[in-house]
């Protein structure tokens, strides 16, 4: 079946004689309304401030510029931070120093935008029967996205779009074709797992060129198409020698260590059993369709039970397993999508997806307001208190919530851009005993409320 008539099958199951919408319709508002809670509760709960997002925010504030990690080699992920922190950037520019309303910004620029993109990515597709297929591949990323520096997010959010753009059966035009290399210019610098998903998009942007017919000698579609090859090639030689001289999490070995399962990482290969299962449906019919996505159906039963759901932390090591996740269906799917090979939908289907999707944003919405109490907690020692507060005088309720949702090395920072005084600080204790990697009267120890200069 074509592009049109599988357009047109869709919508006579969106939409009834008289124009209304159907029970198919509703189900189809399930990720725009988690993409609603991720990000409501991300910037209600302050999750911007979480592990290296405190440290981050606080170095932008201090020199007023954008901030790069010294560990990232060769800034692959560069493009990456400057989207995430361009709100805050573009606020102390206009003289805008309120610390709540900079802390606001940065969850825009860390949720907001990521979720944005992939809600515009899905919904392009609102009226195919591949948009259940990448509303799986989002709520791959619902796995890891309670992780403060989120370059991966952005990432995997334009890799998405790309593909939307790629897959969706239009031939290519030059505006279409301008705008996949203006996003995969974003995408030379913008995290390490470019190394398998920038191939990938090019081997789509390649066929899906040379699928345009005599189109495909014009000018004005070779220059935008030969942009994005050259781009996508550049963000892969980055990748590489980034993850060959240093990248940390960028292993696959990581993700797939002990470690990653131990906490947590299990949520991640349920979610890409899901979408690889769908991603195999797109080849079988019948019964052997049901099977497979009644399996997948069947891997989601781990997730009734709320102590399987990710800790934050889990996003350390999982964020690049979703990328190759995200990629290896993508791969799996891309066949079936340029062949029009487009199966019937099925209720199974939106069933598994809308269930993965609803499960774990409640997940991160419970995490969000986990890290918001933590956080409050923080608040109010910081402003109790005079002077230098050691680090575990009274930092949470329990060592398990300061384990939970505090960092050590980022907890210091995290106390001064919750102040409300001046001389109010957290530093970290420098007993042997407690293990702590920052050593007392080094400028990361003892931080002074003085860089914050008209806040």
């Amino acid at each position: 079946m074509g592009e049109n008539g599988a357009v047109s099958a869709d919508l006579a199951g969106v939409t009834d004689s008289k124009g209304y919408f159907t029970s198919s319709a509703v189900w189809r508002f399930i990720p725009g309304l988690s993409a609603a809670a991720v990000v409501v509760s991300a910037l209600w709960g302050r999750v911007a401030l979480y592990a290296d997002g405190s440290n981050y925010l606080y170095w932008i504030v201090r020199r007023r510029s954008f901030y790069w990690s010294s560990y990232e080699h060769l800034m692959s992920r560069s493009e990456a931070q400057v989207i995430t922190q361009a709100p805050v950037r573009l606020a102390l520019a206009a003289h805008f120093y309120p610390l709540p309303w900079l802390v606001t910004l940065f969850g825009v620029g860390l949720f907001v935008i990521p979720n944005a993109l992939w809600m515009v990515a899905i919904y392009r597709l609102r009226e195919s029967r591949r948009f259940w297929f990448f509303s799986a591949l989002y709520a791959l990323t619902l796995c890891t996205q309670f992780y403060a520096v989120s370059e991966s997010l952005v990432t995997y959010s334009l890799v998405a779009l790309v593909a939307s753009l790629v897959l969706d059966g239009q031939a290519p035009t030059p505006r279409r074709a301008w705008g996949v290399a203006l996003m995969s210019l974003a995408l030379i610098a913008s995290y390490e797992i470019t190394l398998v998903l920038a191939p990938l998009l090019g081997a789509l942007v390649m066929t899906w060129w040379w699928r345009s017919g005599e189109r495909r000698r014009s000018p004005a579609l070779l220059v935008p198409v030969g942009t994005t090859l050259a781009s996508l090639f550049a963000a892969t030689v980055l990748a590489f020698l980034t993850v060959r001289s240093h990248a940390e999490s960028a292993s696959p070995s990581n993700a797939l260590s002990l470690t990653f399962l131990s906490r947590g990482g299990h949520i991640v290969i349920v979610a890409t059993c899901v979408a690889l299962a769908l991603g195999a449906s797109l080849y079988l019919s019948g019964r052997r369709r049901l099977v497979v996505v009644g399996a997948a159906a069947l891997s989601e039963v781990v997730l009734f039970d709320p102590n399987h759901w990710p800790i934050p932390a889990v996003a350390y090591y999982g964020r690049v397993y979703v990328g190759l996740a995200i990629g290896l269906a993508l791969a799996l799917a891309a066949p079936a999508f340029f062949a029009h090979r487009l199966p019937r939908d099925t209720p199974v289907t939106k069933y598994v997806v809308s269930f993965l999707i609803v499960v774990l944003s409640v997940s991160f919405v419970a995490n969000a307001e986990g890290f918001g109490s933590w956080n409050r907690s923080l608040q109010r020692i910081v402003t109790t208190h005079r002077g230098v507060l050691p680090f575990f005088s009274g930092l949470g309720r329990s060592v398990h919530q300061f384990y939970r949702y505090g960092w050590f090395w980022t907890t210091p920072e995290q106390s001064l851009l919750d102040q409300t005084a001046r001389h109010q600080a957290v530093v970290n204790n420098p007993s042997p005993s407690q293990n702590f990697e920052i050593t007392p009267g080094t400028p990361s120890s003892y931080l002074s409320p003085r860089y914050f200069r008209g806040a």
